[in-house]
């Protein structure tokens, strides 16, 4: 059974990314960085994909660049209302860029794209950051 796109909602942090009209994931690990343990920093990359919408504009301020919070993406089971949600991630992630897409005649796109931790047992913000 195939999982619909639609309706999907993207958090970061506390700052919701909605409007999602596609999520990229690659899910490619790095090189392991110890010698008696299989551990790697970079788990992978996501690309969210949504049309532009002030809901997120807090995010995209320099001041949140390189901050590690959870990333957590999902999608309603089914369109009925109230359906249960299916997590299609759920994993810290700093953020990375943004890419403005727009063409004549088009709505404006956002790409958002993050870059998936492996932090086992780190907390979810840098130190010294209390914010969500």
């Amino acid at each position: 059974m195939a999982i619909v796109l639609q309706n999907a909602v993207a958090q970061w942090g506390g700052a919701t990314i909605d409007l999602v009209r596609q999520v990229e994931m690659d899910l490619q690990r790095g090189p392991p960085v110890g010698r008696d343990i299989v551990w790697t920093l970079d788990q992978g990359q996501v690309r969210i994909s949504t049309f532009a919408h002030t809901a997120f504009a807090p995010v995209l301020k320099s001041s949140e660049y390189g901050k590690r919070k959870v990333l957590n993406i999902t999608v309603p089971q089914t369109t009925a209302p109230g359906s249960p949600n299916i997590t299609l991630l759920n994993q810290d992630a700093i953020y990375q860029d943004v890419v403005v897409q727009a063409e004549a005649n088009d709505v404006l796109r956002l790409a958002h794209v993050f870059r998936l931790m492996d932090t086992v047992g780190a907390g979810s913000v840098p130190s010294g950051d209390t914010t969500p």
